[in-house]
């Protein structure tokens, strides 16, 4: 029988048979925390009836679902799935004898039409609520209100407890790639190194997930499936992995942000982000470590001087490489009181000479350098795109500019056109 077990007040395992525990954390405080002690009933009551069958579709749907990457991918999944779970739920409510009003298919669904009478326990609503199923309860008069995936920002964090599982098996999925295509950018979108975060999952749940994503990284690249890892992060709680990370600096580049030297500006444009200062300490501690740390000055507000200032002191505590990119479109004085105002009469302005080991150029006779490689062919949609696909029949020659990103620093690996 389908079991869950509970770590911490938000935090649960589900387990079942001998397959291995998926982890659930709720959003404290919504109206799925709350209830999830019903929740759990309506779940094991319908494993009660149903048996193994049932208790496979579950764990198999969860775990399924935190696999999926994109709302696209979670949207797709679901709408998959909600068939399978209305055949479940019918055999559930016929057996318990419940006032079923059906499941109408949106193209049926009225203002009158519910699942279950107000008097009866909502289990099957309850149910699909916790397994994210929008496309059945949508717009249904149940009295629940259904939440919002994302989590609010500045306000919660929505910690990928999957993630270095996903990360192995795509690792693995793409190792036949050219090496140049097999380089990786971590916290693109998000920080991975979050104070309060990590505390929380350490001592909730025992665990590490940066540490756990950076060890599946090592385990590739020792096993001959080699990746490049940009990791990018403001926080001084990278520090906590000095040993992880210098062990990997054949293999990791530490990205850190610094885009203001002024403390007082710095308050105006990251708010809770580390001081410069504890940054700075960071860059140097991981230097003398001997990891390759690149100044990621993005987006820079100000002036070249601003730029060459920043670079100057950080190359002093030890960075390698020099990144920035202006966003000087948007009028400067707006954005640090928090408002964007575009400033029509100017450009995005790039100061090309003060990259260093960032992907400028290399130049021969007066003209880049140039190499012939394999690339993925790019479908455009609006303003998206993706690859048209990841095997070796789906990439195509490409004449490419041969960039200097300092790989040939730390190790001696062929990247390609990256060196």
């Amino acid at each position: 029988m389908i079991a869950f077990k509970q770590n911490g007040k938000f935090e649960y395992q589900l387990l079942c048979c001998t397959k291995n525990p998926l982890y659930i954390s709720l959003l404290p405080n919504n109206t799925i925390s709350k209830n999830f002690d019903s929740v759990i009933s309506s779940i094991q009551a319908m494993s009660e009836i149903m048996g193994k069958v049932f208790d496979d579709y579950i764990y198999n749907f969860v775990n399924g679902y935190q696999k999926c990457d994109t709302e696209d991918e979670r949207y797709a999944f679901l709408n998959k799935n909600v068939n399978k779970t209305l055949q479940f739920s019918t055999v559930f409510v016929s057996a318990n004898n419940i006032n079923y009003a059906g499941f109408a298919d949106e193209t049926q669904r009225t203002n009158d039409s519910i699942f279950f009478d107000t008097k009866d326990i909502i289990k099957i609503i309850k149910l699909s609520q916790a397994l994210k199923i929008y496309s059945v309860v949508l717009n249904t008069e149940t009295g629940i209100d259904l939440e919002n995936r994302r989590a609010i920002f500045g306000e919660e964090v929505k910690v990928k407890l999957w993630i270095a599982e996903k990360l192995d098996r795509d690792l693995k999925k793409y190792h036949g790639l050219p090496q140049h295509l097999k380089r990786v950018q971590v916290n693109v979108a998000t920080e991975g190194y979050l104070p309060r975060a990590m505390i929380k999952v350490k001592k909730e749940l025992g665990r590490d997930i940066m540490a756990e994503v950076l060890t599946v990284f090592r385990k590739h690249w020792q096993e001959g499936n080699q990746w490049m890892v940009h990791l990018i992060t403001k926080s001084h709680m990278v520090q906590k992995h000095l040993d992880i990370i210098s062990a990997m600096r054949d293999q990791v580049q530490l990205e850190i942000t610094i885009t203001t030297l002024d403390e007082s500006r710095r308050k105006q444009i990251e708010c809770l982000a580390p001081s410069v200062k504890r940054r700075l300490e960071i860059m140097r501690k991981f230097a003398d470590a001997g990891v390759f740390v690149r100044v990621m000055c993005m987006p820079l507000i100000g002036t070249r001087k601003d730029a060459e200032e920043i670079s100057a002191v950080c190359f002093d505590h030890g960075a390698k490489a020099f990144k920035h990119k202006g966003v000087n479109y948007w009028d400067e004085k707006a954005l640090l009181a928090g408002e964007t105002v575009k400033d029509s009469g100017r450009e995005d302005e790039v100061f090309d000479d003060l990259l260093l080991k960032s992907s400028e150029l290399i130049f021969e006779n007066g003209s880049p350098k140039k190499l012939i490689v394999k690339m993925p062919v790019i479908i455009r949609s609006g303003k998206s795109k993706r690859w048209q696909g990841y095997k070796k029949e789906d990439l195509r020659e490409r004449e490419m500019s041969i960039e200097n990103s300092g790989y040939a620093d730390i190790n001696n690996i062929n990247w390609g056109y990256v060196v």
